[in-house]
């Protein structure tokens, strides 16, 4: 049975970007812990909205235990909006953790960095060597985008600027870049 938007309850709202917002949420089933994506396709060309369902794909796609998970969609087109559901990172993200560190003139430890360093390589080579051939380009790698959980390992989130590269292609096919800040500290 599809999800619906009554399956979930809003816990609070964690950030926002040019065509929606990010909130955190609980899945009424079982009590679980998500974010959901909010995207206003209404307001995207069709070759966005092309874009956006190829990006949805992809993260389909993407299992890896340092890549953020996705778990579903919802569609309100009553409303154009897409939800797109995926794993909440408890831990916010490396940028966070990073600029804490700074305003109290702390490093972080050299282990911490070797065990994200490590996580960040394995998630790529998830990303650059699939079994269908193709390989997925981040693009827009960068702290805010390293999510951690709440063990502190890395979760790879924000595939919105991302490409997928066909093995029988050099050319890209490119994905919509729809900026939403999710799993910040709330």
């Amino acid at each position: 049975m599809p999800s619906k938007l009554l399956d979930y309850d809003i816990l609070s709202e964690i950030g926002s970007g040019s065509y929606g917002t990010c909130k955190k949420i609980r899945r009424r089933s079982d009590n679980k812990i998500l974010v959901w994506k909010e995207l206003d396709y209404g307001k995207m060309t069709e070759v966005e909205k092309q874009m956006l369902v190829s990006e949805v794909n992809l993260l389909r796609e993407l299992k890896h235990p340092h890549i953020v998970r996705y778990y579903d969609r919802i569609i309100d087109r009553s409303n154009t909006t897409i939800y797109i559901v995926m794993e909440f990172c408890e831990g916010g993200d490396l940028g966070a953790l990073i600029a804490k560190h700074r305003r109290e003139k702390r490093f972080i430890e050299e282990e911490f960095v070797v065990k994200i360093m490590n996580q960040l390589v394995e998630a790529l080579q998830e990303c650059h060597r699939r079994k269908d051939g193709a390989h997925v380009l981040h693009r827009d790698l960068k702290p805010a985008n390293v999510f951690l959980d709440n063990n502190d390992n890395v979760k790879l989130g924000d595939f919105g600027l991302a490409r997928v590269l066909q093995h029988d292609t050099s050319l890209p096919k490119h994905l919509l870049g729809h900026h939403t800040t999710c799993h910040r500290n709330k």
